[in-house]
Parts: C-alpha cells; sequence; structure tokens
C-alpha cells in the first residue's frame, strides 16, 4: 500500500493511507537506512500486518520520480476510421506514471486535397500530439481528442522534403491551399 506519512512521534507515528484510513506504526517499522528521510506528508509505502488493529510493517519512503523530456515517448496505436474519419490512437509514455491516450481525428478528404499518403498519417498525428505537450510546459495533455486541420496539414507538407524523381508528383503548397 501508499500512503502519506501524518504524524511522527518518539516510538510511532500514523500514515493517512491510499485507502483514506490511518494506519500506525512503530519507528521500528521503518526500514533503517529511510528512518533519517522520515518527515511529515512524505510519502510512503508499507505492508499491513494483520488484526482488527492493522499496523504498518516495512515502511519505505518513496523517492519522488524526477521525468525528464527524453523519458517521454509517444506510440502510435493504431486507427479506426468510420466514413471519411479515420481516428489515430497515439499514447503518451511516462516511466513511473499512467499511459495517456491521445486520439487525434483526421477527415480523409483533407489528406487526399493536400496530397498526404495513408501511410504519413500516423506521423503526422504523432507530431500534432508532440506539438499539443510542447505548448504546455507541464507536460500534462492539453486535450486528449483533437482533429488534424488545413493548417496543421500545411505545416507537416512544409516540413517534408520534396522527391522529384519518386514518381509523385512535386507538392505544390500553394495550389493545394487554394483548391480548398
Amino acid at each position: 500500500m501508499t500512503g502519506t506519512i501524518r504524524s511522527i512521534g518518539p516510538y510511532s507515528g500514523s500514515i493517512h493511507a491510499e485507502t483514506r484510513r490511518n494506519v500506525s506504526f512503530e519507528l521500528s517499522a521503518v526500514l533503517s537506512y529511510d528512518l533519517a528521510k522520515l518527515a511529515v506528508g512524505q510519502s510512503v509505502s508499507f505492508d499491513l500486518q494483520g488484526g482488527g488493529d492493522s499496523r504498518a510493517v516495512n515502511v519505505v519512503v518513496q523517492k519522488p520520480v524526477q521525468v525528464t523530456h527524453s523519458e517521454i515517448s509517444l506510440r502510435y496505436m493504431g486507427f479506426e476510421q468510420r466514413g471519411c474519419t479515420r481516428s489515430y490512437r497515439v499514447d503518451q509514455v511516462v516511466p513511473g506514471q499512467e499511459t495517456k491516450r491521445f486520439v487525434v481525428t483526421a477527415d480523409m478528404v483533407l489528406s487526399t486535397r493536400h496530397h498526404i499518403g495513408l501511410q504519413e498519417g500516423p506521423a503526422l498525428c504523432m507530431r500534432s500530439v508532440a506539438e499539443q505537450l510542447d505548448a504546455d510546459g507541464s507536460r500534462e495533455p492539453l486535450r486528449q481528442g483533437s482533429s488534424l486541420s488545413d493548417e496543421s496539414m500545411l505545416a507537416f507538407l512544409e516540413r517534408q522534403p520534396v522527391r522529384a524523381k519518386s514518381g509523385r508528383p512535386k507538392r505544390n503548397l500553394s495550389a493545394s491551399w487554394n483548391k480548398g
């Protein structure tokens, strides 16, 4: 179980458990190397020793999780299509935290208009989610459902190299923009 130290006395203390119940513990139940770090408000994990008056044993101070930008990753998880709308699923994975799911919808008519291939959809959606996360300094998702717009598709195309001899026509962004 986990909880927060509520009080500490000379020989014992109290933990406010995640189950919203207060559990007592003896200082001898705290792992010796964590005793010096024990403080009111500190997050701890513990086991319950049975009986009607349960006591916490094996109390361990939880170290705060420091997440760097490089540890945050986005994972493409597939898509669903209904009519002309494709919904791409992208997961934000942060070590030690719950995975967050984003759904980015794309109108296939816009994709066709801007000559965005089906295989480019996942990269476009992942870039859209990354930009949402970068716009929010706390790394929390702004919203978990969003749609690709004309502007986001054009911005994506501007970053892509133009392939002159690939058999595909060169992208003319001004012509794509004027067709809409």
